[in-house]
């Protein structure tokens, strides 16, 4: 089986507030997934604030989650997270995409010949890119929107994530650590509504996207 970290250390910089312990139907958002895949892993990880309040973690704790504080920036929690994982293969998982399907799950940990794996919506919008006061048309069918979750080889990722620390090499994602350093990265077609709750204004989509969840 494989390791789960579950991200759920954001300070909320962008939202203004902390969206992994926004509730939903008495629930917090972070516990949508965890619900979901729980069963499918051998040890789930989970990042979690300095001062996260104790009653937000009691249901992981009782799915025998491990809790680790996380860092200043995403990547640094992944990496502190990545020295308990135990398993030979890791997932790594924004509690924010609280709509991520189990299925979507099992197939991003078939890793196949690859060194890791990631989900991804195909672009629908036409792309425009600005350069220097111009703007170029990106062809959509080559492009795609990267998610979570990602599934990696243990062994790279930590590798990737420790040379990266020593490079000064920043990722807002942790496939593109082993894009950079060489290693083998395959793609898993997700869906469009696995969305990130990024802002307060996304809060009533996920009210209604979560009302049976």
């Amino acid at each position: 089986m494989a390791s789960l970290i579950l991200l759920a250390a954001g300070l909320g910089k962008r939202a203004g507030l902390k969206k992994q312990f926004t509730k939903f139907n008495k629930t917090p958002l972070y516990f949508f997934s965890l619900k979901r895949v729980s069963d499918m892993f051998k040890e789930i990880i989970m990042t979690v604030p300095k001062d996260v309040d104790p009653q937000f973690l009691q249901d992981a704790h009782m799915m025998g989650a491990k809790f680790i504080y996380g860092g200043d920036e995403r990547q640094d929690s992944v990496r502190y997270a990545l020295e308990f994982v135990k398993e030979d293969i890791v997932v790594i998982h924004d509690s924010a995409r609280a709509l991520a399907e189990r299925e979507v799950f099992r197939k991003v940990m078939d890793l196949e010949d690859y060194d890791g794996k990631i989900t991804a919506a195909k672009a629908r919008d036409t792309i425009k890119k600005l350069e220097n006061g111009i703007l170029k048309t990106i062809q959509r069918e080559n492009i795609w929107l990267a998610q979570t979750p990602q599934c990696f080889k243990t062994e790279a990722i930590k590798y990737c994530h420790e040379k990266a620390t020593d490079d000064g090499i920043k990722a807002t994602d942790d496939a593109y650590l082993l894009e950079y350093y060489g290693y083998k990265v395959g793609i898993v077609e997700s869906s469009y509504w696995n969305i990130k709750l990024t802002y307060p204004e996304d809060i009533p989509y996920f009210d209604k996207l979560l009302e049976k969840a």
